[in-house]
C-alpha cells in the first residue's frame, strides 16, 4: 500500500473477502484538470463483501443460534437489513466463482472445489470471465481482497490482479516446492506477489487477514449499481438486489441454480429438480431426502423447473 495510509485508502477503496475472505471497493480520486478530482470522493459509497465458509444460521445470534456469541454480526443485522432466504451454491470454488462473475458454474467453468495440486492443476477460473471488481474499476474504485481465493493455485497462475484487484492478501494453498501449507496457524499468505510467511508464523491467519482490509450471481450487478459501475456486455445469472436495500419493489428471485463437477440442480423453496431428471420435494433441514419421482408429485412444479433448465441451457 505504497504512498497510502490505511484511512487514505479506505476512503477511496472496495473490500471483498471470503471464508473469511473479504474484499473491499472504495471510491478513489479520478484525475482531472491540472490533476484535481474528476468527482467528489464522497459521491459513492465504500463496499465491503463478507463471505465466510461453512457459516450456518445456527451460527448466528441474529437469526436464533445459541452455538455462538456473535454480537457483531448482531449489531450489523439490527442496524442494517437481515434477509430471511438467500440461495447459495454450496460448494467453496463454484460459489466463488459465481459471486465474481455473477454466472452459474456451467457458464463460468468453475464447477468443481480445487484443492488437490496434481488432480486440479488445470482447473482455474479463466481471465476472460466477467468480474465486478473490474467494473468497479472502471467506474473510479480501488479495489482490495483478502482471506482465501481458490480459484486458482497462486504457485501455479496467480491471476487475482487480472480480476481486477489492485491489492490482495490471499492464502496461497501449495509453497514453489508444492507443499501443502496453512492458513489458521503458521500461515502462508501471498500479499500483493510476495510470500509472508515467517514474519506471521506466531500468529493466527485471520487475524492477519483482518488487518489487510483495513490498510487497503446476484451480488455482480448489485455492486455495479450500488457502485454507479456499469455491468458490461458480458452474459450474466446475477439480478441486482438494491431496489430491496432501498425498501422498494423488487421481483424476487424464486429459484437458484447449484452444480458441482457434472452434477446440477435447480431448485425453488418446495421442489428439486436435477439433471438427472430426479423430481422431489424439499425436506425439512436433518430430514433424509425424499424419494424422488413419486407419482403423488405435482407435474406442474416439474414443468416449472424444468423450463428454468431449459431456458439456462439455451
Amino acid at each position: 500500500m505504497a504512498g497510502r495510509t490505511r484511512r487514505e485508502f479506505l476512503k477511496r477503496s472496495v473490500i471483498a473477502a471470503g471464508a473469511v475472505a473479504g474484499v473491499v471497493g472504495g471510491w478513489r480520486a479520478l484525475g482531472g484538470a491540472e490533476g484535481k478530482p474528476a468527482r467528489p470522493a464522497g459521491g459513492r459509497p465504500n463496499i465491503v463483501v463478507i463471505l465466510a465458509d461453512d457459516l450456518g444460521i445456527e451460527c448466528l445470534s441474529s437469526y436464533g443460534g445459541t452455538a455462538h456469541e456473535t454480537p457483531n454480526l448482531d449489531k450489523l443485522a439490527g442496524q442494517g437489513m437481515r434477509f430471511t432466504h438467500v440461495f447459495s451454491n454450496p460448494l467453496c470454488s463454484p460459489s466463488r466463482a459465481s459471486l465474481l462473475t455473477g454466472r452459474y458454474p456451467f457458464k463460468n467453468g468453475m464447477k468443481v472445489v480445487i484443492y488437490d495440486e496434481k488432480r486440479h492443476a488445470n482447473t482455474y477460473l479463466k481471465t476472460d470471465q466477467p468480474s465486478f471488481a473490474r467494473q468497479l474499476k472502471q467506474a473510479g474504485y480501488a479495489t482490495a481482497i483478502a482471506g482465501k481465493w481458490q480459484l486458482s493455485f497462486l504457485h501455479q497462475r496467480n491471476t487475482i490482479g487480472d480480476f481486477g484487484f489492485d491489492e490482495y492478501q490471499c492464502w496461497q494453498i501449495f509453497t514453489g516446492a508444492k507443499s501443502k501449507t496453512r492458513r489458521f496457524h503458521k500461515p502462508h499468505f501471498n500479499k500483493n506477489g510476495k510470500i509472508i510467511a515467517d514474519q506471521i508464523k506466531h500468529r493466527y491467519g485471520p487475524d492477519v487477514n483482518v488487518e489487510f482490509p483495513i490498510d487497503f450471481s446476484d451480488l455482480f450487478p448489485t455492486l455495479c449499481e450500488l457502485a454507479g459501475a456499469a455491468v458490461g456486455q458480458d452474459e450474466l445469472h446475477g439480478r441486482s438486489f438494491v431496489p430491496q436495500l432501498l425498501g422498494k419493489p423488487r421481483k424476487a428471485r424464486k429459484w437458484v441454480h447449484v452444480q458441482n463437477a457434472g452434477d446440477r440442480h435447480v431448485r425453488n423453496r418446495k421442489y428439486i429438480l436435477n439433471n438427472r431428471n430426479q423430481f422431489r420435494p424439499v425436506v425439512r433441514i436433518w430430514e433424509p431426502p425424499a424419494k424422488p419421482n413419486q407419482s403423488n408429485y405435482p407435474e406442474t412444479a416439474r414443468k416449472t423447473l424444468q423450463a428454468i433448465f431449459d431456458n439456462l441451457d439455451k
